[in-house]
C-alpha cells in the first residue's frame, strides 16, 4: 500500500496497477484520464482525481474506494465488474462521500456503500449493462437512471439503505428493490416487459409510476408508503400501502390486487385489465380490519372513474361503511344486487356469491329487521295470507336479495271447530338469521286480532203451559 499525499499536476495521465492501494489525498490537479486497471485507488481529497475534465475508468476486477467526507466534482466515470474480492468497481468505504459526475456502465457492474457509510451519486447512470448496489450502508442515486441508454437490469441488495431521487430508473430487464428504499420525488420505474419488484421497505413522496410492458409489478411489502401510483403497463399488478394511497390509474393484463392497511384507497383514474378470472380486480380499503368492522379505511371513488376486467372477470372492491363508501354508487348502482356486507378479503359474510364485473362488499354488517305485519279478523273467518315488511336495506338492495324465504306462526289457541279464538294471537316471523348478502336479520313480532262474531237466533216461539209432573 502506498500513501501520495502531494499534489500531482500536470498534463498526463495516471494508472493505478497491482494487486495493492494506492490513497491519494492530495489536492491534484493533472489533466489526464485516471485509469485503475488492477487493485485499489483509494480517493481522499475532493480533488484527489485531479481535473475533472480527465474523467476516471475502473476496469474489470479493480475498485476505486471513497473515503473522508469528500465530494468529486463532475468527472465522468467508467465502471465495470465486482471490483477487487467483489467489494465493488466503486466502494464507498468512510464517511459521507459524493460522486458527482456521469456514470456508464462498460460491464456488469457492482457498487457498494459500507456499513455506517453515506455515499451519493449526483451524476447520471447510463450502460447497457447490469448494475447492482450492495453494501450495508446508505446510497442515493440523484441522477437520472438509464436515461439515456437502459441498463441492462438493476437489483439492490436488503442490506443497502438506497434513496432514489432522480426521476426515473430505465432498464431492459428486471428491476428489483430487496432492501429499505425511498423516492424522494415522483419517479418513473420502466422496464422492456420484465418485472420491477420491492421486498423491502419503500417510501415514495411523489407519485411512483410503474411502466413495465409484459412484467409484473409487485411492490407488496405490508409497511410500504405510497402518496400515489400509476401503473401504464404491466401483467400482474400487486401493491401494499401501510397508510392512505391514491392510484391515478392502472392499466394491466392480469390480476390487479391493490390494498392500504388502513385508511382511505382514493381511486383518480380508470383501472383495467384483460384478465377474466374470479379475481381480476381487487382493491381493499383497510386489509388489516376484519369483516364486522367498518372502521380502518374506504374506497373512494374521485370522479367519473371507470374500473374493467375481461369478459366474465370479477372486479371486487373492499370497503368498510357502506356510508363512508357511497362514491361507489358511481360505478355500481343502487338496486343492482351487486353488495355483499360483513366480508372482508379471508371471510365471506354472504352466500350469494359476486358476479362477473363490479361488486361491492364492505366490512359492515347492517341489520335488517323482519317485522309481521298485524292485521285483525273475525273470529270464524279465513286467515288471510301473512306477510311482513323490511326495515334497514340499503343501496336498493330488495326483500328477495336479502332473505330467501320468511315464514310467519299465529300463537294462541283455537277452538274445537279450528278456529282461532276472539282475542290477542302473537304472530311470530323467522328465517334465517345471516341474509345470502351478509346482512344481519332480525324478526320481530305482529299481532293478530280475532273479534268475537255476532250470534243471531231465529225461528224459535213462545209458548204457556201449566207446571206438571212431566215438565222438564
Amino acid at each position: 500500500a502506498q500513501v501520495l499525499s502531494g499534489t500531482i499536476s500536470g498534463t498526463g495521465t495516471l494508472t493505478q496497477s497491482g494487486s495493492g492501494t494506492s490513497t491519494l489525498s492530495g489536492t491534484n490537479s493533472y489533466t489526464g484520464l485516471t485509469t485503475i486497471s488492477t487493485g485499489v485507488l483509494r480517493a481522499m481529497n475532493n480533488q484527489a482525481l485531479g481535473a475533472t475534465a480527465g474523467g476516471v475508468t475502473v476496469s474489470d476486477g479493480a475498485t476505486l474506494e471513497l473515503s473522508g467526507g469528500i465530494t468529486i466534482g463532475s468527472e465522468t466515470l467508467t465502471l465495470s465488474g465486482s471490483g477487487v474480492g467483489n467489494n465493488g468497481a466503486l466502494r464507498n468505504v468512510g464517511g459521507s462521500n459524493s460522486y458527482q459526475g456521469a456514470i456508464t456502465l462498460a460491464g456488469t457492474t457492482s457498487i457498494i456503500s459500507d456499513s455506517g457509510t453515506t455515499l451519493t451519486l449526483s451524476g447520471g447512470i447510463d450502460g447497457s449493462k447490469a448494475l447492482s448496489i450492495a453494501g450495508s450502508g446508505t446510497l442515493a442515486l440523484n441522477g437520472a437512471v438509464g436515461f439515456d441508454i437502459p441498463l441492462e437490469s438493476f437489483i439492490a441488495s436488503s442490506a443497502t439503505t438506497l434513496s432514489v431521487n432522480g426521476e426515473s430508473l430505465t432498464t431492459v430487464g428486471t428491476q428489483t428493490f430487496e432492501g429499505p428504499t425511498s423516492f424522494g420525488t415522483a419517479t418513473s420505474l420502466t422496464s422492456t416487459n420484465s418485472a420491477i419488484t420491492a421486498t423491502g421497505l419503500v417510501n415514495a413522496a411523489g407519485e411512483l409510476t410503474f411502466i413495465a410492458g409484459s412484467g409484473a409489478v409487485s411492490f407488496a411489502n405490508v409497511s410500504n408508503n405510497f402518496t400515489s401510483i400509476k401503473v401504464v403497463s404491466a401483467s400482474d399488478v400487486k401493491v401494499r400501502d401501510a397508510n392512505a394511497m391514491g392510484v391515478s390509474g392502472i392499466t394491466a393484463t392480469g390480476v390487479i390486487d391493490v390494498a392500504t392497511r388502513l385508511e382511505n384507497l382514493t381511486i383518480s383514474g380508470n383501472i383495467s385489465t384483460t384478465d377474466k378470472t374470479s379475481n381480476a380486480v381487487i382493491l381493499n380499503a383497510g386489509e388489516s380490519k376484519d369483516a364486522g368492522e367498518s372502521d380502518g379505511g374506504n374506497i373512494v371513488i374521485s370522479g367519473t372513474e371507470t374500473i374493467l376486467a375481461g369478459s366474465g372477470g370479477i372486479i371486487k372492491l373492499y370497503t368498510g361503511s357502506v356510508s363512508a363508501s357511497s362514491s361507489l354508487n358511481a360505478l355500481v348502482p343502487q338496486g343492482s344486487g351487486r353488495f355483499r356486507y360483513n366480508s372482508d378479503e379471508t371471510y365471506a359474510g354472504y352466500v350469494t356469491a359476486p358476479e362477473a364485473g363490479l361488486n361491492v362488499l364492505y366490512r359492515e354488517q347492517p341489520t335488517v329487521t323482519v317485522t309481521a305485519d298485524s292485521f285483525a279478523k273475525t273470529y270464524g273467518s279465513a286467515v288471510p295470507e301473512l306477510t311482513y315488511s323490511f326495515a334497514g336495506a340499503l343501496n336498493g338492495d330488495t326483500s328477495g336479495q336479502i332473505v330467501s324465504s320468511v315464514s310467519v306462526a299465529i300463537g294462541g289457541n283455537k277452538s274445537t271447530s279450528g278456529n282461532f279464538t276472539a282475542g290477542t294471537h302473537t304472530l311470530t316471523p323467522s328465517g334465517v338469521t345471516t341474509s345470502p348478502l351478509g346482512y344481519a336479520v332480525s324478526y320481530s313480532s305482529g299481532t293478530l286480532s280475532v273479534s268475537q262474531l255476532a250470534l243471531t237466533v231465529t225461528g224459535l216461539a213462545a209458548t204457556s203451559r201449566v207446571y206438571d209432573a212431566t215438565t222438564v
